[in-house]
């Protein structure tokens, strides 16, 4: 069995932050370099910069749902991965253009501490584990969904 992957999108809030922290930090960059700053606003114009370089870093990062095998596999971006079997994906939903996923068991997902506890807290609010932007066409992420849920999937239509 080949892999089946979905990309996943990002809000473009993320995108826009990224050019106001560049804006500042050129602004405050061309100032420091014309020597009118100094002190704080140096901090200011590091902080920003760094904040921009790690933006780019995390928006360079792909994000996707895959089905590699039996095993799920979730991205978003750098540190935020998980994997689990297949089979202990109980629910993928399509709603305003981000996937529901929901999980049977989530002590069979591997993923870092933080995220599972954002899982466990995050699902009496949103009624699933976790909520993932699709950035794919419906059909690509049908294909996705079929192939995970195999038999399951009559059940949840």
């Amino acid at each position: 069995m080949s892999d089946i992957t979905v990309k996943g999108s990002r809000p473009a809030v993320q995108l826009v932050s990224a050019i106001l922290f560049g804006v500042v930090a050129i602004y405050y960059g061309w100032k420091w370099a014309q020597g009118d700053i100094s002190g704080s606003t140096k901090f200011v114009t590091v902080g920003a910069g760094a904040f921009v370089a790690l933006k780019v870093f995390l928006l360079l990062k792909p994000t996707y749902l895959r089905l590699s095998g039996d095993t799920f596999h979730l991205r978003m971006g750098a540190g935020m991965q998980l994997s689990t079997p297949a089979d202990n994906v109980s629910n993928l939903d399509l709603a305003d253009g981000s996937v529901r996923i929901r999980f049977q068991d989530l002590s069979k997902v591997q993923a870092p501490q933080y995220q599972m506890t954002l899982m466990e807290q995050g699902f009496p609010r949103r009624g699933c584990h976790f909520v993932f932007p699709l950035g794919s066409d419906r059909e690509a992420f049908e294909k996705l969904r079929k192939a995970t849920l195999k038999d399951r999937a009559e059940s949840h239509d």
